[in-house]
C-alpha cells in the first residue's frame, strides 16, 4: 500500500449549493411515486447524500413549506437564542474595555 498522500489527486472543494424548498418537495414528491434514490439523484442533478438527507428531514422540510411563503421558501434557516445573543455583546464590550486598558491581548482569558 503506498503511504498516505502519494498518487492521491485532491480536487478543488466544491461550493455549498442552496436547494429550493420547491426542489426538496419534488424529491419527497417522487420517493412517494415509488422512485429509487439513485434515480432521483441523477435526473434532478443532486448528489445522493443530499436526496437521502433529504428523505430523512422529510417531516421538518413538510412542516416549513406550510408555514413559508412561496416567494421566500428558499431555504431553512435558525435563529440563535436572546441569550447567545447577549452574551456576544458582553463578550464584545469586555474585548473594548481590555483594548483601552492595553494589556497584552491573550485568548486564554476569553476561554
Amino acid at each position: 500500500q503506498a503511504p498516505l498522500g502519494i498518487g492521491l489527486r485532491h480536487s478543488a472543494k466544491r461550493d455549498r449549493k442552496s436547494i429550493t424548498l420547491h426542489m426538496k418537495l419534488e424529491v419527497l414528491r417522487r420517493f412517494e411515486d415509488g422512485e429509487k434514490l439513485t434515480q432521483i439523484a441523477r435526473a434532478l442533478g443532486l448528489a445522493t447524500s443530499t436526496v437521502a438527507s433529504i428523505r430523512v428531514n422529510k417531516d421538518r422540510i413538510r412542516a416549513s413549506s406550510q408555514a413559508a411563503t412561496p416567494v421566500c421558501a428558499t431555504q431553512l434557516t435558525r435563529c440563535r437564542g436572546a441569550l447567545m445573543g447577549r452574551m456576544e455583546r458582553l463578550l464584545s464590550l469586555w474585548i473594548e474595555e481590555q483594548k483601552r486598558q492595553n494589556p497584552p491581548v491573550s485568548t486564554l482569558p476569553i476561554q
